[in-house]
């Protein structure tokens, strides 16, 4: 753990040149059959053309014979323009054949760059550890001592206090990217939850209740008689409507009594809509979990 020994990176490096010589390896028998392929439609179509070249003659010594028998003239004119033509075309396709273009090449030995030659832990396809094994196993991950068994604990590259301090930041940086799949609540989170998730239902109850006519109604006089119970004085009560006159719009919520009813039966959230709700449950579960 920490800095590495010489003839630990001495090692990785023989490692990582290795790995490399087998790419570079793969890449030059990549190019090689690439080569051969292209070489061999090259030739394939310098066959075809051959061919064609050949069959243009034979069309052009018809043509010849048959004027030589005798033929009408105009016919033969025609057989011999065309044998011209197709001999023209042969020949210009002959001479229009792509010019080769040189393969790049690639070195044939691998050398190692200033970045690969300092890498310390070389990278593999595949982890020593699973992911998900290392996420379960992260809260148990420590440093040995002598009291779990052990007759010596050697630190070859470091002290103990610098690979302590080591281990305790890849710890921390590893917390922050790794998913927790084994987390559960403990007892006061449930308890509290339950009481919220109670709570709310009650809450909706209330508002539900509220929006009913014929219950609002009923609380709302039940809220105008304990209040003129309270305050003989009648402030703040609208004999005209008989109701409690409470400004909803201008009230601070901090100076409620009781959200469920600000004094004329009316709760605090009897407006609240469903993102309402969850914005509140959201606040409170963020509360609980932090």
């Amino acid at each position: 753990m920490g800095e590495p020994s010489a003839d630990y990176r001495e090692h990785v490096q023989r490692l990582v040149l290795a790995d490399k010589q087998q790419k570079l390896d793969r890449e030059r028998q990549q190019a090689a059959a690439e080569a051969e392929r292209k070489r061999q439609a090259e030739e394939r179509k310098r066959k075809a053309e051959a061919l064609r070249e050949e069959a243009a003659k034979k069309r052009q010594k018809v043509a010849a014979e048959k004027k030589a028998e005798g033929d009408e003239k105009e016919e033969e004119a025609k057989k011999g323009e065309e044998g011209d033509e197709v001999m023209e075309e042969s020949k210009a396709e002959v001479e229009e054949k792509p010019e080769e273009t040189a393969e790049p090449s690639l070195p044939e030995t691998a050398e190692l760059t200033e970045e690969e030659k300092a890498i310390v832990h070389r990278k593999v396809g595949t982890a020593d550890v699973a992911e998900a094994v290392l996420a379960r196993s992260l809260a148990q991950i420590s440093m040995p001592s002598k009291a779990e068994g052990f007759d010596e604990v050697v630190y070859a590259w470091q002290k103990e206090s610098e690979s302590a301090k080591l281990l305790r930041e890849w710890l921390l940086e590893k917390k922050k990217t790794t998913r927790a799949e084994d987390l559960k609540p403990g007892e006061w989170f449930k308890g509290l939850w339950t009481k919220w998730q109670q709570t709310m239902q009650e809450w909706r109850k209330v508002q539900n209740e509220f929006k009913d006519p014929a219950k609002r109604k009923s609380k709302q006089e039940a809220a105008k008689a304990k209040k003129e119970e309270e305050d003989k004085a009648e402030d703040g009560v609208d004999e005209a409507k008989g109701t409690v006159d409470v400004d909803v719009e201008g009230l601070d919520p901090l100076t409620v009594d009781s959200i469920l009813d600000l004094g004329n039966g009316e709760p605090l959230f009897a407006n609240f809509a469903f993102e309402d709700w969850t914005l509140l449950a959201t606040r409170v579960e963020l509360h609980l979990l932090l």
